[in-house]
């Protein structure tokens, strides 16, 4: 094992007792030129390094015990104003990476306890990093989201079910049927979702269900539902016009579409376990809730 950008004698974890990963290349990948010395980390005391370990490149940043662990750790990472300005340094430190090529992009408070735990930890997980590096190399990650009035579609669906009611009948059968017009408005949402990613099919290599966050727009409508897809950088031309293509038809239905990116690759990582922090950042690292292949 070697530590680049470090003294020879020295491993980052002489100076505090955590290591934050940030990004795992293949070995070889991050040199001085993608990582030079003096490269910060999350505060103007710290530096980002390169471990080379396991037959992989670790990008990692020093930080003292109790940084984010503990009372005082946990209160930090409630605190947005806290928080924003390092997730943010994070991404970056993580999009470094990607310069070098295929990547693994690790979660924001991804914690281990020094050079060991990192190694030990990418041996056992190094033929599922290496499958990652293969399957995503080349890729970028797009979240697409369908916006609508939900509330609106839920109307129409109970307008299906009531029918013909009276006036009195049909407000105790819309109260009533509330729930099952909520599912069958959900449903009708989903089917959309996935025409369109039938008509992305042959410029996308995956997509993955993602859990869909309340966001209401100031014109009223709402994210109804919310996949990460995999992007080959080459095909993002032809990912874009048929986007722009499919669009018409989602417009006719009181959709539209929502693309944000590109992202690290954050939904498509295994992950990687070992870590004595379960904190991940807005985008962390994480296994998929569901996944559209």
């Amino acid at each position: 094992m070697t530590t680049i950008n470090a003294p020879a004698t020295e491993s980052p974890a002489a100076h505090a007792t955590r290591l934050m990963l940030a990004a795992v290349c293949p070995g070889g990948s991050l040199d001085g030129a993608q990582v030079p010395a003096g490269l910060g980390g999350y505060e103007p005391d710290q530096h980002a390094q390169v471990l080379s370990v396991a037959g992989f490149d670790a990008l990692v940043v020093a930080v003292p015990h109790g940084y984010i662990e503990g009372d005082a750790g946990e209160e930090r990472l409630r605190d947005v104003a806290w928080l924003g300005p390092r997730a943010r340094r994070h991404d970056e430190l993580v999009r470094l990476a990607m310069r070098a090529g295929p990547t693994l992009p690790v979660g924001f408070a991804s914690l281990f306890s020094g050079d060991a735990a990192i190694e030990r930890t990418l041996t056992i997980h190094a033929a599922e990093i290496r499958r990652h590096f293969e399957h995503t190399s080349g890729c970028e990650e797009w979240s697409v989201r369908l916006m609508g009035d939900r509330a609106a579609i839920v109307e129409r669906e109970l307008d299906t079910l009531v029918g013909d009611a009276g006036t009195g009948a049909g407000y105790l059968a819309r109260r009533r049927l509330h729930p099952r017009a909520q599912g069958r408005a959900d449903a009708w949402c989903l089917e959309r979702a996935d025409r369109l990613l039938e008509a992305l099919a042959d410029v996308v290599v995956e997509a993955s269900e993602r859990p869909v966050v309340s966001a209401r727009r100031d014109d009223g409508t709402d994210a109804l539902t919310h996949d990460a897809l995999l992007v080959p950088a080459r095909e993002q031309g032809a990912f874009e016009a048929r986007l722009e293509a499919v669009a018409p038809e989602l417009e006719a239905d009181g959709l539209d579409i929502e693309l944000s990116g590109p992202w690290p690759v954050f939904s498509f990582c295994p992950v990687l376990r070992g870590m004595s922090s379960e904190t991940s950042g807005d985008r962390g690292d994480r296994a998929p809730e569901g996944t559209r292949t």
